[in-house]
Order: C-alpha cells, then sequence, then structure tokens
C-alpha cells in the first residue's frame, strides 16, 4: 500500500489516503481524476524512508526540499534544515536538558513542569522526566501507591 498526502495551495496538508499498490504509480492521477478527488497529492512514507516524517494533517509539503515536518509549535522556533533527512523545528534554547520539560515560549526557556501540589515530597527524576516519591517504587510485582503524610508506599488490596 502507499499512502498519498493531499496538500492545498500553501502546501499545507489536508488529508492522507491510501492507494493500492497497482495505483501507486499513477497515484496522483488514481486520487485527483479517477476517484474524482482533485487536489495535489504527494507520496509519503508510512515508514519515513523519503520526504521527511509521515505527515499528518495541517503538517507544511516544502517542495524545494522534497519533504513534510509537523506544524510549527511556538513563534520562536526555527526550522533547521540541516537535519536531513528530516527537518524539525527547534528552540532558541536547543533541545531539552532531560526528558520532561516543557517548553516556556514566554520566558524562552525549557522549565520542569510545576511540583504536584499535592505530593511536596516529590523529586525530580530525570530518567523518566517527571517528580516521582523521595521513595523507589517496590518492585515485588505488587500495587502500591505512595502515601505523602507517611512518606512510604503502601499496598493496595485486591
Amino acid at each position: 500500500m502507499a499512502h498519498f498526502a493531499e496538500i492545498n495551495e500553501d502546501n499545507i496538508v489536508q488529508r492522507v489516503l491510501v492507494v493500492d499498490n497497482e495505483n501507486e504509480d499513477r497515484g496522483q492521477e488514481f486520487l485527483a481524476d479517477d476517484l474524482g478527488l482533485g487536489g495535489i497529492w504527494v507520496q509519503c512514507s508510512y515508514n519515513h524512508n523519503f520526504r521527511g516524517c509521515f505527515p499528518a494533517i495541517n503538517y507544511h509539503y516544502d517542495a524545494d526540499l522534497d519533504v513534510f515536518y509537523p506544524p510549527k509549535p511556538y513563534p520562536s522556533w526555527t526550522l533547521d534544515t540541516s537535519l536531513t533527512p528530516h527537518p524539525n523545528w527547534v528552540s532558541p534554547a536547543g533541545l531539552a536538558p532531560d526528558g520532561g520539560h516543557r517548553w516556556n515560549e514566554e520566558s524562552q526557556q525549557w522549565e520542569k513542569p510545576p511540583k504536584p501540589e499535592d505530593y511536596p515530597s516529590s523529586i525530580w527524576n530525570s530518567e523518566v522526566g517527571a517528580w516521582t516519591p523521595p521513595v523507589a517504587y517496590p518492585d515485588d510485582g505488587k500495587t502500591y501507591e505512595w502515601n505523602e503524610q507517611n512518606q512510604e508506599w503502601v499496598e493496595l488490596s485486591e
């Protein structure tokens, strides 16, 4: 099966459809004329074999680079076309320092999400990119919940 993205006059993806293998070589004509859908159709790769990433609605097609890339996530971000074959948007501050950070457009910085108010003892765990209890989760196959008041994991009964 082959995938084709319909793009509008601004090269923005409107939809992505699948074409059977026997019509892959004439996908544009098959979709626009045979099926009567009209429009401009560009073949794309579900497996990222060509044309950058697999597009979705509102992705952009750059005809000069012959690639698809996602919508701009923040006004301050710029498209880095050196990331071939997959150009992508980058923040003015570069990549996030570790998992879990969120971009703050106002401060132009990567920030940790706020610490959960219900769990003030939480510590930032950069391995998982999240606030976690200060005591490791028991590794015995049972199910637990964190008790903030007693600062311990409490086994849940079934």
